[in-house]
């Protein structure tokens, strides 16, 4: 700084008060650079006549040094809360681990920072941010195998690896050599572990005349290394759950095409058993009264077993999101009409079983057979539970739909267990027939097509269940 302090000294020749200057440079003592900082003041006798300059001189190397490092300390830390933060939003980790690398090269002043991942036995370059106009990637496959296994045995450890333009690794040709190792620069390798497993690492390649890499900047690359571990874990977590979900979504599609062909399988058979059954009992109507009774056994039982049969395989389609909805003109009277003979069969003998008096014309748009599996369940229920009394069901229109109802003086509900019913396998009476879906699939249907449910109940006198259908008169 030898011209810097002419300047300063030059300055004092013109200089006519006691104003005190300073001045900061640097000198060489001993081979090794030190910074000074002097001070200079005119002094002047009683007539005003300048009689010479008072200088002091103070090397204040290490305090402009620990100035120096506390900069860097807080960049760091500011760095690192910045990274911080952009990682506490949902911005995606590709584009993060971007951040932290551009971030990386910027704060070292490094010529070009190169993210490596290892896929097998080889590298592949991941991610690259340079400082030159042109791409710059690097082939670190080109090392000598024997020096590439010394620089893994050492990343594996968790060990970073500085090699400086003096000692750089060999390539296999010396134009790759040249394209990683520029000259001039050092050369700087930490590994990157996910999930505890070691994945590749990061090279730092950064100009030995501009810059160089302090404790601090270790430091500050550890924090920078676990940010693009947590980024990369992030990354590695998204393609699982991708890779989860497609897995699931096949599995979806395979169980709603084994549930449509078990539907079909499943239930041609049984409405065969049903209809002979029923054919059967209609044939011996004036036989002996014993073999009467079996076939009034077979057909309830058939009757029953189809019932859960349905239950079961609509409740999967429930589950799988697959229920399906067809809107068609309906005659709800016919509906019910049909109802009311399959279901006369099961019902005790002490029971009147009612269809009220209702429009027997009344057509509406609705999907006939979610309407029926809604009214078989309520109404077998209600037959289920009532040993003696009525049971009575049927439908009044309304100004903006339909309302329908089912009541019975069956073993009602409890309050304690109202808010219970509608949960799959419930059922009031446990030695009952069945399994406990019927109301919960009555909700569901209920739910999808916008239907409103409703009951009133008291233990021991019976229940009334209602449900609306809006919007579908034609």
């Amino acid at each position: 700084d030898e011209s810097k302090y002419r300047m300063f000294i030059d300055s004092f020749v013109e200089e006519k008060t006691d104003v005190l200057k300073k001045i900061n440079y640097r000198i060489i003592i001993d081979g090794e650079i030190r910074r000074i900082t002097e001070y200079a003041r005119l002094y002047f006798d009683e007539k005003g006549k300048r009689k010479g300059t008072l200088y002091a001189a103070q090397d204040v190397t290490d305090v402009y040094e620990s100035e120096v490092m506390l900069r860097e300390l807080l960049d760091n830390q500011r760095l690192v809360s910045e990274i911080s933060f952009l990682m506490m939003k949902n911005i995606p980790s590709e584009q993060l681990t971007d951040s932290i690398i551009d971030n990386i090269r910027i704060r070292l002043k490094a010529k070009c920072v190169s993210f490596y991942l290892k896929e097998e036995s080889s590298y592949y370059l991941k991610n690259c941010s340079s400082s030159f106009s042109c791409s710059f990637s690097v082939d670190i496959n080109q090392i000598e195998a024997s020096e590439l296994e010394c620089v893994e045995k050492q990343l594996l450890r968790n060990n970073p690896i500085l090699l400086t333009s003096a000692a750089p690794l060999n390539f296999k040709t010396k134009e790759k050599q040249n394209a990683v190792f520029i000259d001039n620069c050092s050369s700087l390798f930490l590994p990157i572990f996910i999930e505890g497993n070691y994945h590749g690492f990061l090279l730092i390649n950064i100009d030995e005349e501009k810059s160089k890499i302090s404790g601090n900047d270790i430091s500050l690359m550890h924090s920078f290394i676990q940010m693009i571990n947590l980024a990369f874990e992030k990354i590695y977590t998204q393609t699982e759950l991708i890779k989860a979900k497609d897995k699931a979504e096949e599995s979806d599609r395979l169980k709603t095409s084994f549930l449509k062909n078990m539907s079909h399988e499943i239930r041609t058979p049984l409405n065969s058993i049903v209809g002979f059954a029923g054919i059967i009992a209609e044939s011996i109507e004036n036989s002996d009264d014993e073999i009467k009774e079996y076939s009034n056994v077979l057909s309830r039982n058939t009757d029953q077993l189809l019932d859960i049969v349905n239950n079961v395989i609509d409740y999967s389609e429930i589950e799988s999101t697959v229920l399906s909805v067809f809107p068609q003109p309906t005659n709800l009277f016919d509906v019910c009409t049909e109802i009311h003979e399959r279901t006369k069969p099961r019902v005790q003998d002490d029971v009147d079983f009612v269809l009220n008096d209702s429009d027997s014309s009344l057509v509406v748009n609705v999907d006939p057979v979610r309407l029926k599996q809604v009214l078989v369940n309520l109404v077998n229920n209600a037959v289920k539970y009532t040993e003696k009394g009525e049971v009575r069901f049927g439908f009044n229109k309304k100004s903006n739909g339909v309302q329908f109802f089912v009541f019975d003086s069956g073993i009602g509900i409890s309050d304690a267990r109202k808010e219970e019913i509608f949960e799959c396998f419930y059922q009031e009476d446990r030695m009952s027939v069945g399994i406990g879906l019927g109301l919960s699939i009555v909700k569901a249907i209920l739910d999808k097509i916008n239907g409103e449910l409703w009951f009133e109940s008291e233990e021991g006198v019976g229940s009334k269940f209602y449900f609306f259908i809006p919007n579908c008169i034609q």
